[in-house]
């Protein structure tokens, strides 16, 4: 059984955030979300669990659910896209950013919930 990670408010005012900063395109594909129930989501490169790049706009797509199993299935191709779509040199940085642990104060995430 997969583990699934607990989605807080922060997430789902991000993942809205992505889904309407990609006007409801996927951006592997181009599949327009045309009907909001179909299975849109927000994709990270680096994945969410990481505290430092959770929340970060660079770190998050738009992708239909299709091209999210795919990638997800396919590390060197997501590299690849993601490399092709956001540049090199902001995919490492995303990956040296992602080597940063963070402590989050007790009132960090609201503050990161009102900014969003």
């Amino acid at each position: 059984m997969a583990h699934s990670m607990k989605r807080t408010p922060i997430d789902a005012v991000f993942s809205d955030l992505v889904r309407m900063r990609v006007d409801w395109r996927c951006e592997r594909c181009g599949l327009i979300m045309v009907d909001r129930r179909q299975a849109f989501h927000c994709s990270h490169f680096i994945g969410r669990a990481t505290y430092a790049l959770r929340w970060h706009p660079l770190n998050a797509a738009g992708l239909c659910a299709g091209c999210h199993f795919y990638v997800g299935g396919n590390p060197l191709e997501h590299y690849e896209w993601f490399a092709s779509t956001r540049g090199a040199l902001a995919v490492e940085d995303l990956r040296r950013w992602a080597r940063v642990a963070p402590r989050f104060r007790k009132n960090d995430k609201a503050d990161i919930l009102k900014f969003y």
